[in-house]
């Protein structure tokens, strides 16, 4: 079995998902077509909260006035 890599397999007419941990727990995690659908539900979650957290870093970071200055004679009033 591939460590760390979600396997699909047949039983039958059901579909039945495996995932081998060998680093973390050494544990094997198995599920049906739901357990697979709520995982695939965190993944885009995560992905779309990790989008908007690096959006919200890129725009602090071109706001001058979040970050001000350390010379007080290069704030914002002085251009």
């Amino acid at each position: 079995m591939p460590p760390l890599r979600i396997v699909a397999h047949r039983e039958g007419a059901e579909t039945m998902y495996t995932y081998a941990d060998a680093r973390n727990c050494r544990c094997l995690y198995v599920g049906g077509a739901k357990a697979y659908a709520e995982y695939r539900q965190l993944a885009v979650s995560e992905e779309i909260a990790r989008d908007m957290s690096a959006a919200s870093m890129n725009a602090a970071s071109m706001n001058w006035n979040v970050w001000g200055s350390w010379d007080p004679r290069w704030g914002p009033s002085a251009f």
